[in-house]
């Protein structure tokens, strides 16, 4: 595999993949993603009487409701124990037989568009795996003769595959479709951060006195919550499973990331510059309040104004992001916020709707009453919680206006659309190996539905928007920078192409 380096033009046109063995990219495929698909094969195994028996008194059974919903489970396994217990089986083998197939680097298999005429719901997005299997995004990067291999396509298609696989072995049964592989990854992660909560949460309290009495204060009051509260959403992205391999808790925040949890974490801006790259903020700031006209009143609004996140992970993350949301309702810069999750358990940690709702429950149990309030903006259509299937689809995001029009369509209406998180970055360059230094619009291509902006934590080897010269100073003063989650971005693109 080290000659493969020298087989492929090295072009923009190139995207970040396993063939350069030196690569982040390399280390996902060889070690990250077979270790995921190895911690679900091994929980499964050893929890498999504890997750469905009733009789059971194990915690894995009496609150997976409460660490987190897998919806319906318990009561297939009581009504249909023998099929239920084949149909796990048969799980435990497809995933092992694709963690062989995947080591040993052989083609990728296609999926069975037969059982998706059975069950559109959950498969009907096979056929469109098929043709992206078939076309350019999956091209073999080493001969374009040979069929697309793990090792030798792109690393988002691969990563973003394996996924599939993983879900297409649940949506095959009949019994565990609603079964969530990484639940318990899920619950881990949000242990031991009471305190974290807490504090979060206080500080929105203390913020939302401070807003409703801000008739009389300058903007600028406004825009320092409002930077707060950006780089407390951007914090939250550390809590990423996938980049762990699974591995229970996110880090705990390094001292460059200021945290709900020091006496004053938000005004801590000596700390947030040294690990932020790029910071937008006071762009992303000015566009909002000119598309929200609200001027700083929070006695009229001027209209309708939609802000879109697009999520990220479940735990903490999750939770900064409603904060951020209710800032934005409240202080009127948003008449309306909408949080894009995935149809699906997907990259370990990623967002689902069942996620979303539990983790309202979750923000109840630690204290006020945010939970409920949001829960009532989800019946108001204050908050607003959608899925797509282009979000588990393996194209980047310059595809979706060929690949979901009325998706694209739809965020054309957006005042401003906050991405979140490594994948979505990825999927906004198209995890091409572009120079450090072009420009982050530049690196969008043909995607600008409207303002958008990105809050990301490294972790892959493709970032744009760099000053000249600071990609050397980092790389002196960390060759990992790049990949180590450590340093961040806040970019901002107005829209226009």
């Amino acid at each position: 595999m080290a000659g493969l380096i020298s087989t492929v033009a090295k072009s923009l046109s190139q995207p970040l993949s396993a063939v350069d063995t030196s690569s982040y990219a390399y280390v996902t495929v060889q070690h990250r993603m077979p270790i995921i698909l190895t911690q679900i094969v091994d929980h499964l195994s050893r929890h498999k009487s504890e997750v469905y028996d009733a009789k059971t008194d194990s915690a894995l059974v009496t609150s997976p409701t409460r660490l987190h919903p897998a919806g319906g489970l318990q009561d297939a396994w009581n009504s249909n124990r023998h099929e239920s217990e084949e149909e796990l089986k048969g799980i435990l083998g497809a995933l092992a037989k694709l963690r062989n197939e995947l080591q040993t680097n052989k083609p990728l298999t296609r999926f069975d568009v037969g059982l998706a005429e059975k069950d559109d719901a959950y498969m009907g997005d096979f056929a469109e795996w098929n043709a992206a299997l078939d076309s350019v995004v999956a091209r073999n990067l080493i001969s374009l003769s040979e069929p697309p291999k793990w090792f030798e396509c792109s690393w988002l298609f691969v990563e973003t595959y394996m996924y599939r696989r993983i879900m297409a072995a649940i949506h095959e049964t009949t019994h565990l479709k609603l079964l969530d592989p990484f639940k318990w990854q899920k619950a881990e992660s949000l242990k031991d951060s009471t305190k974290n909560v807490h504090n979060m949460l206080d500080y929105l309290k203390n913020t939302l006195e401070v807003i409703v009495q801000a008739e009389d204060k300058t903007p600028e009051e406004l825009k320092r919550h409002f930077g707060q509260l950006l780089r407390l959403s951007l914090w939250g992205n550390k809590g990423d499973l996938s980049h762990s391999a699974g591995k229970g808790k996110p880090e705990p925040p390094s001292a460059c990331h200021p945290t709900p949890e020091t006496s004053n974490p938000h005004d801590d801006q000596h700390a947030m510059r040294e690990v932020l790259l790029v910071d937008d903020s006071e762009a992303i700031w000015q566009h909002l309040r000119k598309a929200s006209s609200t001027k700083c009143s929070l006695t009229e609004s001027s209209g309708y104004t939609r802000v879109d996140i697009i999520c990220d992970n479940y735990g903490l993350e999750l939770i900064t992001d409603l904060i951020l949301g209710e800032f934005l309702i409240v202080s009127r810069l948003a008449s309306q916020v909408c949080y894009h999750v995935k149809a699906m358990p997907w990259f370990v940690s990623d967002t689902t709707v069942p996620d979303l709702l539990h983790i309202l429950d979750v923000i109840n149990d630690h204290g006020g009453k945010f939970g409920d309030k949001w829960r009532d903006y989800l019946m108001s259509g204050k908050f607003i919680a959608t899925t797509d299937a282009f979000w588990t689809l393996p194209y980047d995001f310059d595809w979706m206006k060929k690949k979901a029009p009325a998706l694209y369509d739809y965020f054309k209406g957006s005042a401003l659309i906050i991405f979140k998180g490594d994948l979505n970055y990825r999927k906004l360059t198209g995890d091409l190996k572009w120079p450090h230094t072009t420009p982050f619009k530049t690196a969008l291509r043909s995607f600008h539905p409207a303002p958008l902006c990105t809050l990301r934590g490294l972790k892959a080897e493709v970032v744009v928007g760099l000053r000249e010269g600071q990609a050397e100073d980092l790389t002196q003063q960390d060759k990992d920078w790049l990949t180590c989650g450590e340093f961040a971005v806040i970019q901002f693109s107005d829209g226009s192409c």
